[in-house]
């Protein structure tokens, strides 16, 4: 195929030999039409045999101006004829048509597929936007590569292209596509809405020798949009204080962060933001503070403007700051300048963040009336970032005064500890213990951070049990240098002090020679504050008493509450009787968990019993008569380990007449001795068996007194009436007997008298020896 034009293309005659001999040396010449240039002939040099084709090749130049259609071209031949040894020449002539295609019916499909406003990625074109990137994507859709692609933009006067024609810079073969960017000028009086535009295209192709000059115009529309103005291109991510801090009433030099988007299609530079301060609000006196940011700041990306503002005394809560920024939008050239108004919405914090967590006393619970009483106050910063120079001024409830001041107010240097294991070591050190070598201390306290407040306290004896109110103010240099106090209220326990246990003998007697004695003390809570888990233990401090189950236990023990504790106790017959210190350790843990032990000493009393029996009892006469006399002779044994001092003897009963023969001092009756006493009574006017009571009482080695009683048992029957006649003799023989009997009772008492005299400066000799 042959277009108008077309170079070095080849024209290609066949033919065939139909004689009865072969051919060779064969001749061509072509005379073309005019518009034709024949370059070069090519023909085959072999020899040619009959029935067989040949091809004769022209090399062809066609003129551009060559019409399109069929033109005739002669073909004349020159050839031999025959054996090779014979030369017969001969020639031939053809009429060629030659077919020249139209041009014209042959294209590539060039089309525009996309038209944008931007470079890489879409962005919006603003009445007044300079040098705005449009992009146009020209596809390839023919079967023919197309190269040379040159494309001229035209536009309405509001869009004014700077580059309105471009070149494709590579060869576009079918299926391709490229992108030609073109720059425009939107005119400021440009109306936001959809502009057409129209793009004329002109490219080559090459086809059979031939370059085709192609062209075509093709139509395409693009938008400008709407000025910013009626959205927000510089978007308020966040706004807060310097590093997250809070800001509180009367700070200086407090720093405004402010963090904001660019959400324009375009870059963003010469940002000025400009807050109008509310009242209390002020930067170095004014009220207005500026940030400037120099940028550019690309689409998407964000900038941080800090605002070094001072806050008067106004109120915590949220406040609302208006702004106003104004900024260079680069769409082009010089850009477009833009302002925006809005709000930023700040908080000022109240002036908190330490919590009281409790109080500890130290050492000891103390109670009314205690001196010296140590107590740990112990706070939490759970909002301040930083407390530096912390001072506490303590303002004490009624009754309880500083044993530093001798105030009811004192200043204290509080200690700061990061950890839970710091403020233990902490609490320790006030309560004296050994610690383990001291880690560093903070010299401030942050967020988490336990604050420990030591105080010695003296607590008036009127003072109640129960919670107490304690007054306390932090002092201290927060995170923006500024003076700061925090007042808090602080409820403290005061749990009474358990200050003095005391014991008391109840039943303290160890008598030698019983295998058990009951020993009872009370144990009693004379302080104010309840114990706990009292362990009452007791020991002879002489090798005189042994206890059974030394050790008691009681579960607790209120203010004034007593508890009455028993003990088996035994001392055996060899021992020397008399009082005996023993010791009373009792252990307990006090209202605030400590551990007490106290000493406490009692007297218990080593004492030998004496026990009495009566033996040979005689009643005479028997059986005995109303309103009769009658006698009671008995001996009385001590068969007990101790004497029975100053003891006597006397008959009772309601049914007889005692006289003064009824009742005898017998005296002292030693261990193992015995003591012949007879008593005398009258029966009343009674009949039948009368029990009557021989009544023994004496004195211990501590003069308290006992007594004894013996049942006698007597019959009383009605005498018969008899008439008796008493002689003179008998009568003098009685007041004989009777005058006899009464001097051997002297000379007994007389003797019983003198051994006691005796016994009694042997004791006194004894006593005086040793002192």
């Amino acid at each position: 195929m042959a277009f108008p034009g077309s170079r070095d293309i080849d024209l290609v005659v066949k033919l065939a030999n139909r004689g009865l001999d072969e051919i060779s040396a064969v001749e061509a010449r072509l005379v073309p039409p005019p518009g034709v240039e024949v370059l070069a002939t090519t023909v085959s040099e072999e020899a040619i045999p009959p029935a067989t084709t040949f091809t004769i090749v022209f090399r062809l130049n066609l003129s551009e101006t060559l019409p399109h259609g069929t033109h005739q071209a002669m073909l004349s031949l020159r050839f031999c004829v025959g054996p090779r040894d014979v030369n017969t020449i001969q020639t031939a002539s053809f009429t060629i048509p030659l077919v020249i295609s139209d041009a014209s019916r042959f294209d590539s499909s060039l089309r525009v597929v996309e038209a944008y406003w931007g470079r890489e990625r879409p962005v919006e074109a603003f009445p007044g936007a300079k040098l705005v990137p449009l992009s146009v994507v020209l596809a390839n859709e023919g079967p023919h590569d197309a190269w040379g692609i040159k494309a001229v933009v035209e536009a309405p006067s509001d869009l004014l292209p700077v580059v309105d024609a471009v070149a494709a810079p590579t060869r576009l073969s079918p299926g391709s596509s490229t992108t030609l960017v073109y720059y425009f000028n939107v005119s400021p009086s440009a109306s936001p809405g959809a502009y057409s535009l129209r793009l004329r295209i002109s490219y080559w192709l090459e086809l059979y020798g031939a370059v085709l000059r192609k062209g075509r115009t093709v139509s395409l529309s693009v938008a400008v949009s709407r000025p910013p103005g009626g959205h927000s291109s510089l978007l308020i991510i966040d706004v807060d204080w310097a590093n997250g801090y809070p800001a509180y009433p009367n700070t200086t030099d407090a720093v405004l962060v402010v963090e904001a988007a660019n959400v324009a299609p375009y870059p963003m530079a010469g940002i000025l933001i400009t807050l109008d301060l509310p009242q209390g609000f002020t930067d170095d006196g004014r009220n207005t503070a500026t940030a400037y940011v120099e940028g550019p700041i690309e689409p998407w990306q964000t900038i941080t403007a800090q605002f070094p503002i001072d806050i008067g005394d106004v109120d915590a809560g949220w406040h609302d700051i208006p702004y106003v920024a104004e900024y260079t939008l680069q769409s082009g050239g010089a850009g477009v300048r833009l302002s925006e108004r809005g709000s930023l919405r700040v908080e000022v914090s109240p002036v908190e963040g330490v919590e009281y967590i409790s109080s500890y006393w130290l050492r000891s619970s103390p109670g009314p009336g205690t001196a010296g009483a140590s107590l740990a106050l112990i706070f939490r910063d759970v909002e301040v970032p930083r407390m530096s120079g912390i001072v506490a001024t303590v303002t004490l409830p009624e009754g309880f005064t500083s044993t530093t001041t001798g105030t009811r107010v004192f200043n204290a240097t509080p200690t700061v500890a990061s950890t839970a294991q710091q403020l233990a070591e902490v609490l320790l050190s006030l309560r004296g213990m050994p610690l383990p070598p001291p880690q560093p201390s903070p010299q401030e306290a942050g967020e988490g951070d336990f604050i420990v407040i030591p105080a010695s306290l003296v607590i008036e004896g009127w003072v109640s049990v129960g919670t107490h109110i304690f007054e306390v103010s932090l002092g201290f240099i927060d995170h923006w240098g500024c003076r700061r106090s925090i007042r808090l209220s602080c409820p403290v326990w005061l749990p009474g002090s358990p200050s003095y246990i005391e014991v008391l003998e109840n039943r303290s007697r160890v008598f030698v020679g019983r295998r058990e004695s009951s020993v009872s003390l009370i144990v009693r809570n004379a302080g104010s504050g309840t114990i706990y888990n009292v362990y009452v233990g007791i020991r002879s401090l002489a090798e005189a008493i042994s206890f059974s189950s030394a050790l008691k236990y009681v579960e607790s023990l209120a203010p004034g509450e007593e508890a009455l504790l028993e003990w088996s106790a035994s001392s055996p017959t060899e021992v020397i009787k008399g009082p005996v210190m023993a010791l009373v350790t009792i252990s307990f843990v006090d209202p605030s968990g400590y551990s007490h032990t106290v000493n406490q000493t009692v007297i218990l009393h080593v004492e030998g019993l004496a026990e009495l029996k009566l033996t040979d009892v005689e009643v005479s006469p028997t059986p005995v008569h109303p309103f009769g006399a009658f006698s009671v002779s008995a001996t009385i044994v001590n068969v007990g380990t101790d004497a029975a001092r100053n003891a006597e003897a006397h008959l009772a009963s309601p049914m007889i007449l005692t006289n003064e023969a009824s009742y005898v001092f017998i005296g002292d009756i030693d261990v193992g001795s015995q003591v012949p006493v007879t008593l005398q009574a009258a029966i009343g006017n009674y009949t039948g068996i009368i029990t009557v009571k021989l009544v023994i009482t004496y004195l211990d080695a501590y003069n308290e007194r006992h007594t004894v009683e013996f049942p006698v048992t007597l019959l009383s029957i009605k005498e018969v009436a008899r008439r008796v006649e008493v002689r003179p003799e008998t009568q003098e023989l009685g007041w004989r007997l009777l005058t006899v009997a009464i001097v051997v009772v002297f000379l007994l008492s007389a003797l019983l008298m003198i051994r006691r005299m005796v016994r009694a400066r042997g004791v006194w000799g004894e006593a005086g020896g040793h002192t």
